[in-house]
This record gives C-alpha cells, structure tokens and sequence, in this order.
C-alpha cells in the first residue's frame, strides 16, 4: 500500500483501516474508486449517495465520493445552469447529513466528510459570479443565509428605493462561503484546502479566523429553509422509513410492558408522556401518538397522555402544528380549521400537544413537561417523560 506524496491518493483499503486521513488525499480518493454514473444528474446522484449510505450507515465513503464527483463537474462544467445544480446538491448533501446526525457524539471519520462537504460548498461558492449568486439566491429552497435581503433589496431597487443591490450580490456567496469553511475547519482541523481557502477570504491565519459553530442558531437557519419541501423530498423522493421504524419500536416495549402486566390484568400499558426531541415536521410523530394513553383507555388520568415535539427550527414546528391525529405529518393534509369528528366518531385532535423551540442541550422535564400545567396537576408523581425519541435520523 503506497501513499503518492503529501497530496497523493491512498488507497481504499488504507481508508478503511486507519478511519481517517489528511483532506489533501480525500479530494482525489474519486479515482482511487469506482467512478460515478457518468449520465447521472445531480439529484440522482445525490439520492443514490442516500440510499448507499443508509445500506451502511456507519460508511462515509459515499459522502466523500459524492463530494469531489460535484467538485469534478462544477470543474467541468461552463454553462452556469449545470453549475447550480450542482451546488443545489451540495447543499442537499448537507442538509440530509446534518439532520441525521446533529445529536450523535463525537465521530472523526464523520466529521471528516461533513467537512469535505462544507469546503465544497464554500468553494463552490466563492467561484460563482454575481449573475449566478443571484440567481442561487432566488432559489427558495437555497440554504444561502441572507438569501431573503437580497430579494427584498432587488425589489426595492427596481422601484427606484435603494442602491444596495449589487453590495449585496457580490458579498452575499463569499460571506456564505466563509461561514461554510468556518465549519469545515471546525469539523476536521486537518482540512487543509478548507483551512487555505478561508484565509483566502479572510486574509488571516485560519487558527485565528476558525469559530465554534452556535447549533441551534446554524441549525435552525438550515431546516427553517427547506421546511416547506422536507416531507416531500424525504418520503417521496428518497422513500424516509425511520419514523414508522421509530413507532415499531415504541410499540414493541409497550407489547413487552403489556406481557409483564397480565398478570394484573391490565387494559393495556400506553404511554403517559412521550418527548419526540428534534420533531422535525413531524414525521415521528404520527406513528407515536396512537400509543399514547387518552381518556377512553387510562384509569388513572382524566386528560390523557401528552406528546411534546421539540425542534431548533421554529419553520418545521409551524407545520407539525398543522398536523392532527387524521391529517398532515405524513397523511394529506387537510385544511379545515378547528377539530372535526371523521366518519367513524372519531374525534381529529391535533398531533402535538405542545411544539417547543428549544435546542436539544437546552431540554429539561421542567421546560417541557412542566409547559403541560393540566398534564402536570394531575400527575404530580409522574416525575418525567417515560418515552423519549430521537427524532433526527
């Protein structure tokens, strides 16, 4: 097994034995591999990067090969459509990363692909020219901070209002590029072209110019812009089973509970308070309410169990408000107001008793639980959640 230089390829084999390595070799381990599909566009290639990593979760090749494929092409690429796309799935890989792991402990090799893919990004984005920054801007669905002031600015411009405009356009992807490459070098402080891509734009040493990453404020800037299409693209375009496998496995100790309370006869055990951390939408959700105690099969509480959803991104919350135990969070949507009883007696509550804007470091039974004073009043000795769900997967 040899090693071409500092900036050489190491073989897969040498990957897979140490879990980590310099970010000079990961940029080219691309041909150290089997190549992508070359008729492939973006979003395939982004899904079919998903569907290998979730055959191997704990692999990060997938990432790293999708990260310097997008790089290959931006290269490549001259027409600024074909540029785009390719950092649209950039910013798809991140997205899709974060979220799945945002609550996990400390992992190396994973935070060495997370980095990739940020330098990427910022990199990408410092080469994009002030017609094609704009455009990206425009994107509803970019993760671009800032992106909103920019339409607002070209708004006011255009009615004779301001001039700041063009400021914006041309600061807007460098300032996102810095940020990116902030995170990069946070991520993995061996990544050197991060590390000399960010002193490209600050013009200092990167030791000095690296920051900690604020979780809650970065990862609620992140969902709160893909909000509006997160349901659609997980369970129609990449095929999400976590939340149901999620609510199989909340039933499945509920049953073993059942089975040690037979012998008292018991109506059948259901959660009193569940705690769905990182709620998202609610996708989780929807599988986890039918198991939780309402007042036709508790006898000891007059008002039921609770759910409590927790998320950093006040966006996702807003529509897993709009869910309700027949509608939304997976089901159609319906958009009648108020509860309606469905055709079977059925009374259509909604899904969360109560949405929480908290980052996950920040929970405590008193400021979620304890939010819930009639749950609370009632079950003064209940003492905390019995089920709590990590929802970010």
């Amino acid at each position: 097994m040899n090693k071409s230089g500092r900036g050489g390829c190491l073989r897969w084999e040498v990957i897979m034995f140490l879990g980590w390595m310099a970010s000079s070799s990961l940029l080219c381990m691309v041909h150290a591999s089997s190549r992508m599909e070359v008729d492939e566009n973006p979003e395939q290639l982004f899904r079919r990067t998903v569907a290998q990593w979730r055959s191997q979760r704990n692999v990060w090749i997938p990432w790293m090969e999708f990260t310097q494929e997008i790089l290959h092409r931006f290269d490549d690429a001259a027409a600024a459509d074909k540029r785009l796309e390719l950092v649209g799935a950039l910013e798809e890989g991140i997205l899709a990363v974060e979220r799945a792991t945002m609550n996990e402990g400390e992992n190396g090799i994973r935070d060495a692909a997370i980095s990739q893919l940020y330098a990427a990004y910022g990199k990408t984005l410092m080469e994009l020219n002030p017609n094609e920054c704009l455009d990206l801007a425009m994107d509803p669905h970019t993760l671009l901070i800032g992106a909103e002031t920019l339409a607002t600015a070209a708004t006011r411009q255009i009615q004779g209002q301001g001039d700041e405009f063009e400021l914006l356009t041309n600061d807007l992807c460098v300032e996102n590029a810095e940020n990116a490459l902030r995170n990069a070098v946070t991520l993995d402080a061996t990544n050197s072209v991060a590390e000399q891509l960010l002193e490209t734009i600050t013009g200092a040493n990167s030791d000095n110019a690296v920051h900690k990453r604020k979780p809650k404020e970065f990862v609620a800037e992140l969902f709160d812009s893909f909000a509006d299409t997160f349901d659609e693209k997980l369970l129609d375009g990449l095929g999400y089973k976590v939340p149901k496998l999620v609510g199989d496995v909340a039933k499945h100790l509920l049953q073993q509970q059942q089975q040690q309370q037979q012998q008292d006869h018991s109506s059948g055990a259901k959660y009193s308070a569940v705690l769905d951390a990182g709620c998202g939408t609610g996708l989780a959700g929807r599988f986890l309410r039918p198991l939780i105690a309402t007042p036709s099969n508790t006898n000891s509480q007059d008002d039921g169990g609770v759910m409590i959803g927790v998320d950093a991104s006040q966006k996702m919350l807003d529509i897993a408000a709009k869910c309700t135990t027949h509608s939304g969070c997976g089901l159609k949507q319906n958009n009648n107001d108020g509860i309606e009883i469905n055709a079977n007696g059925e009374t259509d509550m909604a899904l969360y008793d109560n949405l929480l804007v908290l980052d996950l470091e920040e929970m405590t039974v008193e400021n979620t639980l304890g939010s819930m004073d009639a749950f609370r009043n009632t079950n003064e000795e209940q003492g905390g959640v019995d089920l709590i769900v990590g929802g970010d997967f």
